[in-house]
């Protein structure tokens, strides 16, 4: 499974947050390895000039073999709850998507 990580130019990527992130996603999503290709992040700061809360965002799209792709959005006060908020989300609808087509 491929992982592209990009942020905004609100929110400073770092070698460290990459592979945090990287490192996250293979873990939670390791289960699922053989249906997966490809998972995008996006990060972004949406009030980057005021502290507000909710304010940073992320969306994850995860490519599945011979399936369109899920994507899921979470908003957040911190980069890092955003995107386990999404990540959250993404394991529960790929479950989801899996589990239905195992049933068939």
């Amino acid at each position: 499974m491929e992982v592209q990580i990009t942020t905004d130019h609100n929110i400073e990527g770092s070698m460290g947050l990459n592979e945090y992130l990287g490192a996250t996603l293979k873990d939670d999503l390791a289960r699922f390895d053989s249906h997966l290709t490809k998972v995008d992040v996006h990060l972004a700061d949406e009030n980057s000039h005021k502290d507000t809360p909710n304010d940073k965002r992320c969306i994850l799209q995860a490519s599945v073999k011979g399936r369109p792709p899920i994507v899921v959005r979470n908003h957040a006060d911190t980069v890092e709850l955003s995107f386990t908020g999404a990540l959250s989300k993404l394991v529960s609808s790929l479950d989801s998507q899996l589990d239905k087509l195992k049933s068939r």
